[in-house]
């Protein structure tokens, strides 16, 4: 085998050959994996005797190529979609040739409950449904890269719904196995992620607040004469009235009731309370 002009010959020394026999040399190639276009392959046969026929001596044959690539694209993102805010997907492809892969494009279908909001090197295709499409460069056997697409969640996607985001891949080329050309990802709408805050339901009769060891609360609550409000310092401890006390009977608490570790319930210890003396400024009756 040797190159001349650029183009390697491969010489094969059959032997001798008797009249009305035949030889044949087999030989086999292997192509460059970014080959493209049209082949030509050429073969000629000569000896050292006198050929009185030489046009039959060369004989050629052209061949189309034809990439084969077995491509394949993968796709993550988030779990949990929380309307009003981003959701980044990921899609990882890859090509394990025997070709080089070319023309490749990358498409994902924006699904209801999605916005698109950004995919560097992608553009929109289509008015219902939209895809995003990237056409990225080629890629040998074994080689492989992603792309990043980020969509706004919409305020209007269903709390407990399901969003489904699927991706796919083409190329030039035979692809030889097609079950990795796609790829789906699924996600689970929460309007109150872990980390949220809820409004307590209007109605309940209950606030809530924090106190500082520090800081006074004042309790009020209103009666068939107007409101009283009673400054407490906190924090205070609840306590159990003790005989000869002075306190108004079934009351349950003494007058300092008021708060527990900083945490003030303030209409619920006062009904508790049974509207307990002192708080009012109202005084104890005498007892004869």
């Amino acid at each position: 085998m040797d190159q001349q002009e650029g183009v390697t010959v491969v010489s094969c020394d059959v032997g001798a050959v008797a009249p009305g026999a035949s030889a044949e040399a087999v030989l086999t190639i292997r192509l460059d994996p970014g080959a493209s276009g049209v082949l030509a392959n050429e073969a000629s046969v000569g000896s050292g005797a006198l050929d009185p026929e030489t046009a039959d001596n060369v004989a050629g044959v052209q061949s189309t190529i034809t990439a084969a690539v077995s491509t394949s694209v993968t796709k993550t993102g988030p779990a949990v979609l929380v309307p009003g805010r981003s959701a980044t997907y990921t899609l990882a492809y890859r090509n394990d040739g025997p070709s080089t892969a070319t023309d490749i494009v990358l498409a994902d279908q924006i699904p209801d409950g999605l916005e698109f909001s950004a995919a560097p090197g992608c553009s929109l295709v289509g008015a219902g449904p939209v895809f995003v499409t990237c056409a990225v460069d080629p890629l040998g056997p074994g080689g492989s890269g992603q792309v990043e697409i980020t969509f706004l969640v919409a305020d209007s996607a269903v709390d407990g719904a399901t969003i489904l985001n699927a991706a796919s891949i083409v190329a030039a080329g035979t692809e030889s196995d097609q079950a990795d050309n796609s790829s789906v990802v699924s996600g689970l709408v929460d309007t109150e992620p872990p980390g949220g805050t809820s409004e307590q339901p209007s109605g309940s009769g209950v606030t809530t607040s924090s106190l500082s060891p520090t800081e006074t609360s004042s309790a009020s609550t209103s009666t068939a004469s107007g409101t009283s409000t009673d400054p407490t310092p906190a924090p205070t401890t609840l306590s159990a009235p003790q005989p000869g006390s002075g306190g108004s009977a079934g009351s349950g608490l003494s007058s300092t009731g008021m708060a527990v570790g900083g945490l003030l319930t303030v209409a619920a210890l006062l009904l508790a309370a049974g509207l307990a003396f002192g708080l009012f400024g109202r005084r104890p009756g005498r007892r004869h």
